[in-house]
């Protein structure tokens, strides 16, 4: 089974928004998902960042912008691991959910700008150094402040994103990211599904864990998602299929199978399908030094 962790984010009694300064040896959390927005501000190291089916090179001075509930995770260059005392990942780290932010920003045509960041948000936003020293300031700043100076710091910051040109989005239109509000029920299910999404799973299989019957199951699923359970199931098997080609040695049947697909073709299609080129182009693509 796939290690893809959600994690659960310890927010604070008297803040629904972390905002800390992090030094590290090196990156080390694995693939992983959470229901919080994350802006990721690098001070110092370099590395790539994984989202979805895509990844991307990144330098210090950088900034991330990763959308809730998105698989993501932070690599270290090979040198941050062979433990030396020179090197350290620094900067700032961000993270704060949907519903913290006043309604007014989902409301009112003024304020679209910055939805649109949101919504965009789940390929992975990228912002590099030449061209965000004015939300970098404002990324600095924000670990000092607290309560509603702090709140007023994060939508100064989304403001200065949305409104800049510069960015780049990081992983490919195909969102996985669910729209909408997330209730409890709804996080344990895509919780289960990104457990058990490398083996064979079934729509009254997941239905039983909320529960709820199939047919109420398959309403519910595609009024929260935009898509079935199939389409999701697919897009995180491919997303997983990027990284192991593009991370491993393992030969394209073994990835196949590894991912959930029960034959080669199928794969190969399904593959195409979302990505628009074969897995054995899409490996020569990141070995000729293709970045995202």
């Amino acid at each position: 089974m796939v290690k893809l962790m959600h994690e659960q984010v310890s927010v604070k009694e008297d803040s629904p928004i972390i905002a800390r300064f992090y030094d590290y040896e090196h990156f080390t959390y694995p693939w992983h998902f959470h229901q919080e927005f994350e802006i990721i501000y690098v001070e110092e190291s370099h590395g790539e960042e994984f989202i979805n089916d895509s990844k991307i090179h990144f330098y210090p001075g950088d900034i991330l912008f990763i959308g809730a509930n998105t698989p993501h995770y932070t690599k270290s260059a090979p040198e941050y691991y062979e433990g030396n005392e020179g090197l350290r990942a620094k900067g700032v780290i961000i993270q704060f959910r949907k519903d913290t932010l006043p309604n007014i920003i989902f409301q009112y045509p003024a304020y679209h700008k910055i939805k649109q960041l949101l919504d965009r948000a789940n390929q992975g936003i990228y912002f590099n150094i030449n061209h965000n020293e004015h939300i970098r300031k404002l990324i600095e700043n924000a670990p000092k402040e607290k309560g509603i100076q702090l709140l007023a710091s994060i939508l100064h910051i989304l403001d200065a994103m949305a409104d800049t040109k510069n960015f780049e989005c990081i992983s490919s239109d195909t969102s996985i990211e669910f729209h909408g509000p997330v209730d409890n029920r709804f996080e344990r299910v895509i919780s289960f599904i990104r457990q058990h999404f490398t083996e064979e799973i079934h729509t009254h299989e997941v239905a039983a864990h909320v529960p709820m019957n199939n047919t109420a199951f398959c309403r519910y699923f595609k009024e929260k998602s935009s898509k079935t359970l199939t389409e999701y199931v697919q897009e995180l098997r491919i997303a997983y299929a990027c990284q192991l080609i593009t991370e491993s040695s393992e030969s394209i049947s073994q990835i196949c199978f590894r991912c959930g697909f029960n034959n080669i073709p199928h794969f190969n299609r399904i593959f195409k399908r979302y990505k628009k080129t074969t897995p054995t182009e899409y490996r020569k693509q990141f070995s000729l030094g293709r970045t995202n």
